[in-house]
């Protein structure tokens, strides 16, 4: 199940199961079998987390699933609140770590201003001579 949203990690989860034998009517009520209902909360991560529940009846039965939230691609923290895409293209040069963080591509500088200072370095006479420039790109 797909989740598209940022919120807390507080969310409240129904699971219904239904009975799906060819005699009874599609339309009745009577195909819900057992619904488990809980509100919960998750954590970021790549871990699932296993619940179970006993479900009711002449029959014992336990429900188990399993949960677990993870980030959409390009979006990092504890509450996938946190953007970050690399880019190397006239807006920025740089990459994401897996925290989200910003790291400037070799030969460019300044996070604050998505790595768009050139590092360029002359050789003159022996002497290495290093010249900073930012690029801006001119409508």
């Amino acid at each position: 199940m797909r989740i598209l949203f940022a919120s807390n990690s507080s969310f409240f989860l129904v699971l219904s199961c239904h009975f799906s034998g060819a005699k009874v009517n599609p339309n009745s009520r009577n195909r819900l079998i057992y619904q488990f209902k809980a509100q919960t909360e998750l954590a970021v991560g790549s871990e699932w987390t296993i619940k179970s529940a006993e479900v009711g009846g002449r029959s014992k039965a336990k429900l188990r699933f399993a949960t677990r939230v993870i980030c959409s691609d390009n979006y990092y923290g504890d509450q996938c609140s946190s953007y970050c895409r690399s880019r190397d293209d006239d807006h920025g040069h740089f990459f994401c770590t897996d925290k989200g963080k910003i790291v400037c591509l070799p030969g460019w500088e300044g996070i604050d201003n998505y790595c768009k200072t050139r590092k360029c370095f002359l050789l003159l006479n022996n002497i290495i001579l290093g010249v900073r420039f930012e690029m801006t790109v001119l409508p």
